[in-house]
């Protein structure tokens, strides 16, 4: 981001900001990328550094996506349910459709893509699997990305919901709803119309803290809270039917 508090300097780096945060989701020990060219109090863009707030230290599972030796190169890497796809090009601008093979079939995902706006900024897209579908921007289950010069893109696929599309009964299935989002000592967790649930709370270091399942639950669920640290959780509520996933911030 330049080394000059009040950017009066001009950019040293040869790559994009994009390209630089698609190296923290790409690269085996991503902290040599965090903060590599300037100090933090540079940082005033939130969209800029706000991925790092949810990236694990650590991972379950990746897949090689996509690539061409010396060329471009995109990768899927997996912490609980929420998978980073992550794209890396050389100086040659290019548009490529990427397999979304990865993601659970027949759901729906939310969606959050960090991408060039141009060489010193980047743009924030918060929209869904589906909705990326009905713009034609998935298509035939590859996701298409417009790469810059030496630019990159970090897309984020969060919380799943299987929609009544591909439900052989035709019914809508519910939504997990979590309030309030960030939380302090209580989290309440909407269970109406799910038979059985289990609820796990995970830490983005993999930690479960905690689990309980229910028999006939009421329609909304209390946790307590107060003991976690402070930070992001994954709260992960899985009947036999369905399974949902969502990204919540203790403060």
């Amino acid at each position: 981001m330049g080394n000059d508090p009040d950017y009066k300097k001009p950019l040293s780096l040869a790559t994009t900001r994009a390209h630089q945060l698609a190296m923290s989701v790409m690269m085996y020990s991503p902290l040599q990328h965090v903060l590599w060219y300037a100090k933090p109090g540079i940082y005033h863009v939130p969209a800029e550094v706000e991925l790092f707030t949810i990236l694990p230290v650590a991972w379950d599972d990746f897949k090689l996506v996509a690539g061409d030796m010396g060329s471009y190169v995109s990768m899927a890497r997996r912490k609980g349910d929420v998978w980073f796809l992550t794209t890396m090009n050389n100086s040659v601008g290019r548009t490529l459709w990427v397999p979304l093979d990865f993601l659970e079939p027949n759901c729906d995902y939310k969606v959050i893509i960090y991408k060039d706006a141009d060489s010193k900024t980047i743009n924030k897209v918060e929209t869904t699997l589906e909705q990326l579908k009905n713009e034609g921007v998935v298509l035939n289950n590859a996701l298409h990305i417009s790469l810059k010069s030496n630019g990159g893109e970090v897309v984020v696929f969060g919380e799943r919901n299987y929609t009544s599309i591909h439900n052989p009964d035709g019914n809508v299935r519910p939504k997990l709803k979590l309030y309030p989002n960030p939380a302090f000592d209580i989290l309440n967790v909407d269970l109406e119309a799910l038979e059985s649930p289990t609820v796990r709370i995970w830490s983005l270091a993999g930690e479960k803290v905690y689990e309980r399942k229910f028999q006939s639950p009421s329609a909304i669920l209390q946790i307590d809270i107060s003991k976690l640290n402070k930070g992001v959780y994954i709260e992960v509520v899985e009947t036999l039917q369905v399974k949902f996933t969502e990204l919540f911030v203790i403060k």
